[in-house]
């Protein structure tokens, strides 16, 4: 659930109007359908905060859509996140391979990095054996 269903929801399940929300959190009518619509994602501090007093929920509650991840992954893709941070040495390495690295090229083992990554990317070794390898 977005953050903009979380505010719809919640205003609707307390009987209120954007207007009556908007005048509660100190914001027009417009600026909390645009919440709601997600037209305007980057609230102010002081507005999620006075927001979620009007929403009666804790302002954990009210951003949890955008702190958690929505994305399914599968048995491999779980894999390659585990041996991705188990084996920072070659991070820089699959970043690179990835088009992802923004540093520096990581060095002479860049290249045995770079294979083991290459590898476990295809499938056709488990990340614990690459990185006892």
């Amino acid at each position: 659930m977005t953050i903009g269903e979380i505010i719809k929801k919640r205003r609707l399940e307390l009987g209120l109007t954007l207007e009556e929300v908007g005048k509660k959190v100190g914001v027009g009518k417009s600026t909390v359908r645009k919440w709601e619509s997600g037209m305007i994602a980057n609230m102010k501090r002081d507005k999620i905060e006075a927001l979620s007093d009007v929403l009666q929920i804790s302002p954990v509650a009210l951003l949890r859509s955008t702190t958690s991840a929505e994305i399914s992954l599968n048995e491999k893709e779980k894999r390659l996140i585990l041996a991705y941070r188990n084996n920072p040495g070659m991070q820089d390495a699959v970043d690179k391979l990835l088009g992802v690295s923004s540093g520096a090229d990581a060095g002479s083992g860049a290249s045995v990095a770079a294979d083991a990554a290459e590898t476990i990317l295809k499938g056709e070794a488990s990340p614990a054996k690459t990185a006892t390898e």
